[in-house]
């Protein structure tokens, strides 16, 4: 069976390009390793247009299910299968590289996956909104360089 790493990291008030280049990166290069990916976008590219009129993601628009809205795009549909996602993984790669403000989602997502015994790799560089006991204590490692990060997630996963 091929083991599954979850892609984390903030999306609120990001371009799509934000929210999705780095995944779409990561999914591609661990995949050439017989990696699965769970992207939390997967699924979602028909809100692309609606991202991108509305300049960024509002999370917090979300939080009340909306008539006619596609339910996956739904705050109970976000939070629900990305919480899923997260129980099913072998690891959490966590990219808060370049974060602005703290990633609420990211941090129950952090929190669940230690609840599961998930590995936990993440990535952020000194001064980051997310540096606090609560990330780097339930973290299994942290680490400021992407690609090395990028580079232990095979060794780690043993493939």
């Amino acid at each position: 069976m091929k083991p599954i790493v979850y892609l984390a990291g903030p999306i609120s008030g990001l371009t799509w390009e934000e929210a999705t280049k780095w995944r779409q990166d990561v999914a591609a290069q661990l995949g050439d390793l017989g990696i699965t990916v769970r992207d939390p976008f997967r699924g979602k590219d028909f809100i692309k247009r609606k991202i991108k009129r509305q300049g960024g993601f509002d999370t917090e628009a979300l939080a009340v299910h909306k008539k006619g809205e596609h339910p996956l795009v739904s705050g109970h549909g976000i939070v629900m299968r990305d919480l899923w996602d997260v129980a099913s993984c072998d690891m959490l790669l966590v990219n808060f590289l370049g974060a602005d403000r703290v990633s609420i989602g990211t941090v129950v997502e952090i929190a669940t996956a230690r609840a599961k015994g998930k590995y936990i790799l993440v990535v952020m560089e000194d001064g980051n909104p997310h540096q606090h006991p609560f990330i780097t204590e339930l973290a299994s490692m942290v680490l400021d360089d992407w690609d090395e990060a990028l580079s232990l997630v095979p060794v780690i996963l043993g493939v």
